[in-house]
């Protein structure tokens, strides 16, 4: 069984201190993406609904297909903010890996390539950073795995995660 590690709580994004961010490391395992809808509805509890849990799963997904956290050893992190008006969703990866990224381009005749333009169908906003900047522009600890990453962020709306 591979084990995910707590890898930050930091404190909330600017907007909204009141709420903490929760964050999890994930090994870079296809199998690991069931475990981050899991953990997701686990640490959202009722609120979180089945369109938090796809969010994450599209996101999840593209950080092993498209980046070097999809590579062995490789890792993800799942963030998670409960807003008074919603929820904040992040995954963080490791970066590019153009033979990875060039791989899973968007390719609709084999089924590839939804993931993102489902987030925007159902985020009020979703946008990605550098992972050292995180999607509320904190700095993170450049002991990091991650830290050279990207982050991939939506927000969706209170009814949303109903």
């Amino acid at each position: 069984m591979v084990t995910a590690e707590i890898f930050a709580c930091p404190e909330g994004i600017p907007g909204e201190p009141e709420a903490p961010v929760c964050e999890r490391l994930f090994p870079g395992l296809p199998s690991q993406v069931g475990e981050a809808r899991r953990w997701v509805r686990a640490v959202t509890g009722p609120a979180s609904g089945d369109i938090a849990v796809l969010v994450v799963s599209e996101l999840a997904t593209n950080a092993i297909m498209h980046s070097a956290s999809g590579r062995p050893g490789g890792k993800f992190a799942v963030g998670v903010q409960a807003r008074t008006s919603g929820v904040l969703i992040y995954v963080r990866d490791q970066g590019r890996d153009a033979a990875r990224d060039a791989a899973g381009r968007w390719a609709p005749e084999n089924g590839h390539g939804y993931g993102l333009r489902i987030v925007a169908s159902l985020a009020v906003v979703f946008g990605a950073t550098a992972a050292a900047g995180g999607p509320g522009g904190e700095l993170r600890d450049p002991h990091d795995p991650l830290a050279a990453g990207r982050c991939v962020w939506c927000f969706l709306p209170g009814e949303a995660t109903r």
